[in-house]
């Protein structure tokens, strides 16, 4: 299994792993791996579409799972060959997330 998807099973403590796409628990909030691209969808609407690359800007990945984060009204994003974790945010009222969360290699 590669490091982001058990980093984010061990997240989402032992929940099945979606496809990569997910919705938010009142379905208005959808986010889609598509390709080298994270798609953002309100109501059914693409609203923003994110380069799955690095965040430092380098290696494009696949997203190999999306979840969302109910009681952080957040989805959570592993890449397939990236050692990084995304988060974002539905919660207007969120704090300020971390930019980057790298994984150390297994």
């Amino acid at each position: 299994m590669k490091t982001a998807s058990l980093a984010l099973a061990l997240l989402c403590s032992g929940a099945a792993l979606a496809a990569p796409g997910d919705s938010s628990a009142d379905g208005r909030w959808r986010v889609e791996g598509q390709g080298p691209s994270v798609v953002v969808l309100d109501a059914g609407q693409p609203v923003k579409t994110l380069p799955a690359r690095s965040l430092a800007g380098g290696e494009a990945s696949a997203i190999s799972a999306v979840r969302y984060l109910p009681q952080r009204r957040s989805f959570v994003i592993a890449f397939e060959t990236l050692p990084e974790l995304w988060e974002l945010s539905i919660d207007p009222e969120a704090p300020p997330l971390f930019s980057t969360m790298t994984l150390a290699p297994s």
